[in-house]
């Protein structure tokens, strides 16, 4: 399973990216009306993973950028050498078929690119403004969004506005290796985790065992975790590293104060943090983490979507 999952993305992010850039450059094309399909289809695509991109990640965050790049570059040199093509293709059924199946296909790819862009809308009235919960270095945001394309979270009521962050190293990587069994080759394994409002523990965890790459604990889903009530709603950090939250509940804790550092507890794939807020006053599993309300998040007024980078000091 692990393998197959590794497959996917590289195939998804780096090789059909250029196995699709190699078909723009070399076409053969015959009509125009064929060519601006096959550059439709391409361009689609890749808007649609520079920002919707699950894995970016993995491979880095210079990838989506060089890719539209050199899309650029193929279509102005294709398109040198297809300015003499007739637009449409002769009266023959098999080169029409043709043509309306690629067009097609583009225009399918083309309806998705919207929803990676559309997932930043969210009820500004209803959003609660927090304090980013890490510090020293730059973050990843790998789910986060108000629609599903863009955060796997979506659909579940409390968790739809939810983030999953990691951290990158200076090559804008998660991790040592695609998906390394060592916690320790994450980078953001033992960060400290902040605050993220003032207000009252009203929930905490933190004698959970770590558990190892891609393997989940789906018995305690929120692993060591954290929820502060504050402002009326109640807010979870969760995923966090055996014994290192001290706070229990009924403690008050002031915003930016540590509170824990990120592991990789309970039902995750890897270490992260997991955020996400809901409106008035939960602490059990089934309402935290299900059935209460959902509330946007914002961090000092920016509201975070996947594959959003998030810079912060030490």
């Amino acid at each position: 399973m692990l393998a197959a999952l590794i497959s996917i993305t590289v195939f998804a992010h780096l090789i059909l990216p250029a196995l699709f850039l190699f078909w723009i450059f070399k076409s053969k094309a015959r009509t125009k009306a064929q060519w601006f399909s096959i550059v439709a289809l391409v361009g689609s695509y890749l808007l649609m993973m520079w920002q919707g991109g699950a894995g970016w990640g993995w491979f880095g965050h210079y990838w989506p950028s060089l890719f539209l790049v050199l899309f650029l570059v193929c279509v102005t040199m294709s398109w040198s050498r297809r300015k003499t093509l007739p637009w449409i293709p002769e009266k023959r059924i098999k080169p029409w078929l043709g043509l309306i199946l690629l067009g097609a296909i583009a225009g399918l790819l083309a309806l998705g690119v919207p929803s990676t862009f559309t997932a930043r809308s969210y009820p500004k009235e209803k959003a609660i403004n927090l304090l980013f919960p890490l510090k020293g270095g730059i973050f990843h945001i790998g789910h986060g969004g108000s629609n599903e394309t863009m955060n796997h979270h979506y659909p579940i009521p409390a968790q739809k506005y939810a983030l999953d962050i990691e951290k990158l190293n200076g090559f804008g990587i998660r991790a040592n290796g695609l998906m390394p069994t060592d916690l320790e080759k994450y980078v953001i394994f033992g960060n400290e985790v902040l605050a993220p409002c003032s207000g009252e523990v009203i929930a905490s965890e933190t004698s959970l065992k770590e558990m190892i790459p891609p393997e989940g604990d789906k018995e305690n889903i929120l692993g060591n975790h954290i929820v502060i009530f504050c402002n009326d709603m109640s807010v979870l950090l969760a995923h966090l590293k055996q014994n290192s939250v001290q706070l229990k509940k009924g403690d008050l804790v002031e915003q930016g104060k540590v509170i824990g550092q990120v592991g990789n507890t309970g039902n995750t794939s890897e270490p992260h943090l997991h955020v996400h807020a809901v409106s008035g006053r939960h602490f059990e599993t089934k309402e935290i983490a299900g059935k209460a309300e959902g509330v946007p998040m914002v961090f000092d007024g920016e509201f975070f979507i996947r594959n959003d980078r998030v810079k912060r000091p030490y």
